[in-house]
């Protein structure tokens, strides 16, 4: 390869912060606590699924979510949470959306 120049890569994956892995590594020790209900369960696989989205890690984000959704299905004990939490994963969703479409 005589006469050609290396190229830096043209993107840099984003790196986590410090503050952004303790948030993952706390969320996933909370949710090794068997004492959590269903809902509180659900809350913390969104939550840590909206970390993982902030990192780019969007197949762990889509476990998370899912695993939230098929949680608060199975204990849906009161419409209000639902509509929070259906609410919540639409506007989390929004800006994916926006990326995919043509």
């Amino acid at each position: 390869m005589q006469g050609q120049q290396w190229a830096p890569p043209l993107a840099v994956p984003l790196q986590p912060s410090i503050q952004q892995e303790v948030q993952i590594a706390r969320t996933t020790q909370l949710l090794l606590q068997e004492e959590l209900n269903k809902e509180q369960r659900a809350e913390l696989h969104f939550q840590r699924g909206v970390y993982y989205d902030s990192l780019g890690l969007r197949e762990l984000a889509r476990y998370d979510f899912n695993q939230s959704y098929r949680l608060i299905l199975h204990s849906l004990t009161s419409s209000t949470y639902w509509v929070s939490i259906s609410l919540k994963l639409v506007n989390t969703m929004q800006p994916t959306r926006r990326l995919i479409q043509p």
